[in-house]
């Protein structure tokens, strides 16, 4: 029923919709930030119109929920741990237009049943596009026209171990298959921790190893060094590094950003970057600098986001290639840790 092609995610970690202990020390300053009046989507809707739009994404982040409470039935008394079922689907409009590429219209799914099997760390984890799939433009530059939107309408079913640490927000270990046939069986490793190096600067350190049947080993590897400016301005410096086996390819990222929380409806992030690869000599495929701002249209499951920019591509001899993309984002999930912000780190 929910299963669909999604390739692409603006956060940069595996899993955008969890949140670490190194985002919430940095975000602290916007979560104080005084509630406001309610959204301003209600001027272009009816209230009659907004009631049935609520009632229907209410009914069905309650299915999604339900989906994984019937599976969940399957495995033995639940009860004291119900609560942490972390299901969700996301739900894209991407329009995208530039010089070179034309104008292009994509819906996306992106659709995850996680849920407990054991109280403390057992997870089955039921997905459509994990991001182990996914290159590093797909993960991180999901906006320019040079990404290539591969389809993947592959179901990944998969165990998931969570190590308790003090030190790491995030340790956990996955083994599992993706459903086709012949089977394609695979395995993940992440770790995800925050370093404070000095009063002003603050490092969050992401790695990702896995295998795959059909692709071999790879791994994912990001740091992002933070300095808070003032309240609302965050200066960022992110390194990302993918490496795929089969290909004997190094793909590399460096990108700095200037984050902007205007209020708790409305965020802005400026970045240039470029984009690098190493497969028998190193080159720089892609330059790139892009504005992208985000605003929440209603509560906290219904944003959109207008991304600008230019990109100066290897292939098109780094000739200027402007561009625009526009992208309607929808959330269904009964878990209030899933909810969408308007925050783009």
């Amino acid at each position: 029923m929910f299963i669909a092609s999604y390739s692409s995610v603006q956060q940069t970690y595996a899993e955008p919709l969890e949140t670490t202990d190194a985002s919430q020390k940095i975000t602290a300053e916007q979560t104080d930030q005084p509630e406001e009046k309610p959204d301003s989507a209600a001027p272009y809707l009816s209230p009659k119109s907004l009631v049935w739009i609520e009632t229907k994404q209410r009914t069905w982040s309650h299915t999604v929920s339900d989906i994984g409470g019937y599976l969940d039935s399957f495995m033995g008394d639940t009860s004291g741990y119900q609560d942490t079922n972390k299901s969700f689907i996301k739900v894209y409009f991407d329009l995208d237009t530039s010089k070179y590429d034309g104008v292009s219209f994509e819906p996306k799914i992106k659709a995850s049943l996680d849920l407990p099997i054991t109280k403390k760390k057992f997870r089955l984890v039921i997905e459509n596009d994990p991001d182990q799939e996914l290159g590093i433009s797909e993960r991180n530059l999901s906006d320019l026209p040079s990404t290539d939107r591969e389809a993947n309408d592959g179901l990944y079913g998969s165990i998931r171990y969570l190590l308790e640490s003090d030190e790491w927000s995030r340790l956990s270990f996955d083994w599992g298959v993706k459903a086709r046939w012949p089977p394609d069986p695979f395995a993940r490793f992440r770790a995800v921790r925050g370093w404070e190096l000095t009063e002003r600067w603050y490092m969050i350190y992401s790695q990702e190893v896995y295998i795959f049947e059909s692709k071999g080993f790879g791994t994912y590897s990001q740091l992002d060094f933070d300095r808070r400016l003032t309240e609302k301005l965050l200066f960022r410096v992110t390194s990302v590094l993918d490496w795929h086996e089969r290909t004997e390819q190094f793909d590399l990222l460096e990108q700095v950003s200037l984050f902007q929380d205007i209020n708790n409806k409305r965020a802005i992030q400026y970045a240039a970057g470029i984009v690098a690869e190493e497969k028998k000599g190193a080159r720089i495929t892609n330059y790139y600098t892009k504005a992208a701002y985000r605003r929440r249209l209603y509560k906290d499951w219904l944003f959109y986001e207008m991304t600008p920019g230019i990109e100066f591509q290897r292939i098109e001899d780094f000739s200027p290639n402007p561009f625009i993309s526009f992208r309607l984002e929808m959330l269904f999930a009964k878990d209030a840790s899933r909810k969408l912000t308007t925050r783009l780190y």
